[in-house]
């Protein structure tokens, strides 16, 4: 029997006339409040710093009253990857129950499996994100939920040496698919898991003190997403972010000149290795490496299917009237990749 979903009611802001008119003047000219264009709009709507930090304030409280209804006992990883089974995703508080997982301050820890001998865990968080979208007032789901449009490459980082030779890239288009291409049999949308983590060591040897030893845990640089473009989790899939954060915090483009899209290898001593002898046959940006959240575990060993060697694009997701989980169009105008 599927697992109970809290149903709390949606949160919302503090009445405040003036805020509720600015963002409905930017609302009426198609501005997303991640935009660049809100900052030059607020500093003419709020001259005075402290009007804008409590604009931004005011805009921000829903979310953190989601976190705060976060703050519950960490859920244990079974009861976890019940839910991500059980989940309906076009259910706009069931997939909130998953989003505010990422909160908390203690995350269940969830081992994915084995490839080449490496240990894998995924860290549960919301890791890869869109572009802006055409103007639709169709409601968003939230952004751990997002749609991938995998036969576009809008911008390919520069070719590396493992790289240089034999490419035969396809020429194909740049725009994104149309919103209304709902196909229950394909990948379009998926929730985010987590970034995947591998272990710098022997995790068979004591994979309880594994388990708890967070300082031998290191980045792949990869999300852990399940595919639930029919509302329901099927395959388990591997994407590259090529957007992560930089060590001043903000988001940037994958280093044009770093080799992207490897796992780690074992070295002549069996050390996992992020730097090591792959081939291109080894680089993928998008990967199935299983067809169930079920198959996951320690004993399971990927299985790499329908790889992806160029950079896919990210857009966020909306409900269709029919209940369907759609891509959003991007917004070609404001094309650069801005957070949402």
């Amino acid at each position: 029997m599927p697992p109970a979903f809290d149903n709390p009611p949606r949160p919302s802001r503090e009445p405040n006339p003036r805020f509720e008119e600015f963002q409905r003047s930017l609302e009426r000219d198609g501005i997303k409040y991640y935009s660049v264009k809100v900052e030059k709009r607020l500093d003419q709507a709020f001259p005075e710093i402290d009007d804008q930090i409590a604009y931004y304030e005011w805009r921000s409280s829903p979310l953190r009253e989601r976190a705060n209804r976060a703050t519950v006992a960490c859920p244990s990883p079974e009861e976890y990857m019940d839910r991500l089974k059980n989940t309906s995703y076009t259910d706009y508080e069931q997939v909130w129950w998953l989003k505010n997982v990422c909160w908390l301050p203690y995350r269940p820890v969830i081992i994915v499996g084995t490839s080449g001998g490496i240990t894998y865990k995924v860290s549960i968080c919301t890791r890869i994100q869109g572009r802006h979208v055409l103007n639709d007032t169709r409601k968003q789901m939230p952004d751990n939920i997002m749609g991938i449009s995998d036969n576009v490459e809008p911008g390919l980082p520069r070719l590396t040496w493992r790289r240089r030779r034999n490419q035969n890239f396809s020429e194909e288009s740049t725009e994104s698919t149309e919103s209304d291409d709902y196909n229950p049999n394909a990948f379009h949308i998926f929730h985010q898991i987590g970034s995947l983590m591998y272990y710098v060591g022997n995790f068979k040897a004591n994979p309880e003190k594994a388990m708890r030893d967070e300082k031998n845990w290191a980045e792949t640089g990869f999300a852990v997403v399940s595919d639930v473009t029919p509302g329901r989790a099927r395959g388990v899939w591997l994407i590259f972010d090529f957007y992560p954060f930089d060590d001043t915090g903000e988001r940037c483009h994958f280093p044009n000149d770093f080799d992207w899209g490897y796992l780690p290898e074992l070295d002549k001593f069996g050390k996992p290795q992020s730097d090591g002898d792959q081939t291109e046959e080894d680089q993928f940006s998008v990967a199935k490496i299983a067809d169930s959240l079920s198959d996951l575990g320690a004993d399971y060993e990927f299985k790499f299917e329908h790889k992806l060697k160029h950079e896919p694009e990210f857009v966020r997701v909306v409900k269709s009237g029919e209940g369907h989980l759609l891509r959003q169009l991007v917004d070609r105008e404001n094309a650069s990749r801005v957070m949402s």
